[in-house]
């Protein structure tokens, strides 16, 4: 799916352009650079799968954010984008889960 995969290059593109930002002579609390990680979570969020374990890690991300810890909500990021990778090789996997159960009496 081109989708997914577009969003997935965005996704690493922009969680590099970001950790290049974040260094010693960006502040911690620098208000554009917390949007611009929402905003990667919110992709991550779109592309990845409805497991509870992703949206887990997803909250954990925001939460950092919202303390200011950057880095660590990048950290958050990396681990999280070889699912979205996953889902790009695999587009079916998730979505024949919920039919197949469906089919169950």
């Amino acid at each position: 799916m081109d989708s997914l995969r577009c969003e997935y290059d965005d996704c690493m593109v922009l969680t590099r352009a970001i950790r290049n930002w974040i260094g010693p002579q960006w502040p911690n609390d620098c208000m554009p650079i917390k949007d611009e990680i929402g905003q990667l979570v919110d992709q991550l969020e779109a592309a990845g799968p409805r497991d509870a374990v992703f949206h887990g890690r997803l909250e954990k991300a925001r939460s950092l954010i919202v303390l200011g810890r950057l880095a660590d909500a990048l950290d958050c990021v990396d681990t999280l984008l070889p699912v979205v990778r996953q889902i790009e090789r695999n587009p079916t996997r998730g979505a024949l889960l919920p039919k197949v159960r469906a089919l169950k009496p």
